[in-house]
């Protein structure tokens, strides 16, 4: 037998070996990659050329300031309570 039949492949050293687990990776690796590219290059775009164009810089600047660091709180620091959470449908 060869040393390529007992090892397991990269897929099952991944923990990737079902149909439905290769899928969910995929669509993980997808969707950060475009949550990113909105959240870093158009959504910065759409607020200074649309939704602050009306506004000073300098209010501009700190209203983009006060709205973004909110969203990256994270859920545990909420401290909500666990149905709370699963009634939002967050987990």
């Amino acid at each position: 037998m060869s040393d390529r039949a007992r090892s397991p492949s990269a897929i099952q050293r991944l923990g990737l070996g079902s149909r439905e687990l290769r899928a969910w990776a995929l669509y993980d690796w997808a969707n950060s990659a475009f949550v990113t590219t909105v959240v870093a290059a158009i959504l910065p775009i759409y607020y200074s050329d649309v939704a602050a164009s009306q506004l000073p810089d300098t209010v501009a600047t700190a209203y983009w300031g006060y709205d973004v660091p909110p969203g990256r709180v994270p859920l545990p620091m909420l401290d909500l309570e666990p149905s709370v959470v699963q009634e939002v449908g967050a987990f």
